[in-house]
């Protein structure tokens, strides 16, 4: 993992902005991050069984998303680096963007990111896939109790670091396979131990005979910290083009990379491709065993139903839930791995969760190294105001 930058001195930045020292640039709306936020109380779900002890974690932020559908207008346009902090050098601007990504995830309209949109475009074709009327909550009952944990705002921090730690490391030592990869219904249901899956799909309906084999292959239960569905990458012609439209865009981001090579190979490869139908949910977790070079990522959603579903995170420095609700559109920057705890040296992860109530949730995500992601923001209309005005409050 690269370097994690030191907190760059933020209030001589906007000195240097208002002074002029600086390109002002012409005013630009504010980017869709977290804007102003409404606290609540603290709820008292109690979410996955209650044998184990629940750490409540102080207020909710509900983040208020304005229905938009994302207008794609505007395809085409050219990379032109944005001139509001033209007199900061690339690592400079990325230290503003890390002090911002340690408390925050950033969220635009790929609207306003020219340079994503073929991408989106395409992404935008797997919901062909969607299945009408479809409640995951109706194909298992064993997850009910993760389910709500991802929906309220609380959860047992011990429990789930284990769970973690059990699917991702333990379950794989010695050489183990906890269940087949390759099944055409997903792992899921080619367990070689019973708790290979999170989620057993034990409900009243049957999922392999009502939505696995109808979707002839594309649709598999293979998360196994998740009730949702991949999209089977050995299926869906759309994923090869789904890579190389990544890589395009990480070429028009100033990317120096040769596309042969396992680096370029390691650096479009998806990360994930899900989708989550009502009922549906990633239980809490922090990646922290999933970095292949760096812990940045760079994610799109696509929805039927705008604040039908959501992404939700523990703000480590503020001490709040954060909640983002989903629009069709949605582009999201974070990382999962912050800055050393100055106590331990031990780095801090971000602890996040997804869930949908009443969705259709499609999702994708790469990582995206830092020089791409200040490309990024600077081609994009309004992001770095967003940004910048976080940091000065």
């Amino acid at each position: 993992m690269p370097e994690i930058f030191g907190i760059f001195p933020v209030r001589l930045a906007f000195e240097l902005i208002e002074t002029g020292q600086i390109g002002r640039g012409r005013r630009r709306h504010g980017a869709r991050g977290m804007g102003r936020s409404r606290r609540t109380p603290a709820g008292s779900g109690m979410g996955k069984a209650g044998k184990f002890p629940r750490l409540a974690l102080a207020a909710l932020v509900t983040v208020a998303t304005v229905v938009v559908f994302t207008n794609l207008q505007g395809s085409g346009v050219r990379y032109k680096p944005s001139d509001r902090l033209e007199g900061l050098s690339v690592h400079q601007k990325f230290r503003l963007f890390d002090a911002y990504i340690q408390s925050h995830v950033f969220e635009t309209s790929v609207g306003r990111v020219p340079v994503l949109q073929d991408l989106f475009r395409e992404f935008e074709k797997l919901r062909k896939y969607a299945v009408p009327g479809l409640n995951l909550a109706d194909y298992d009952e064993s997850c009910n109790g993760y389910y709500q944990d991802s929906l309220s705002d609380a959860f047992d921090v011990e429990h789930y670091a284990q769970k973690e730690e059990d699917v991702k490391v333990n379950f794989f030592k010695g050489g183990a396979k906890p269940c087949d990869g390759k099944h055409r219904h997903g792992c899921c249901f080619a367990k070689h131990r019973e708790d290979a899956c999170l989620c057993l799909y034990d409900g009243r309906r049957d999922l392999v005979s009502e939505v696995l084999d109808p979707s002839g292959g594309a649709l598999q239960a293979a998360s196994r910290m998740a009730r949702s569905l991949a999209l089977s990458k050995r299926s869906i012609p759309e994923y090869k083009n789904l890579q190389d439209l990544y890589g395009r865009v990480l070429m028009n981001l100033g990317l120096d990379e040769d596309p042969a090579s396992r680096r370029f190979k390691l650096l479009i490869y998806v990360k994930n491709l899900v989708y989550m139908p009502p009922g549906g949910f990633l239980m809490w977790h922090t990646n922290r065993y999933d970095n292949d070079r760096v812990s940045y990522r760079l994610y799109m959603t696509s929805t039927d139903v705008d604040g039908g579903s959501y992404f939700k995170y523990w703000s480590e420095r503020e001490e709040k839930f954060m909640k983002v609700n989903d629009f069709h559109g949605a582009v999201r920057l974070f990382t999962n791995t912050m800055k050393s705890d100055e106590e331990t040296g031990e780095p801090k992860h971000l602890w996040h969760t997804v869930a949908s109530e009443t969705a259709n949730r499609f999702s994708i995500g790469f990582e995206i190294l830092p020089d791409q992601i200040i490309a990024l923001l600077d081609s994009c209309d309004g992001c770095w105001d967003g940004i910048l005005a976080t940091l000065k409050e």
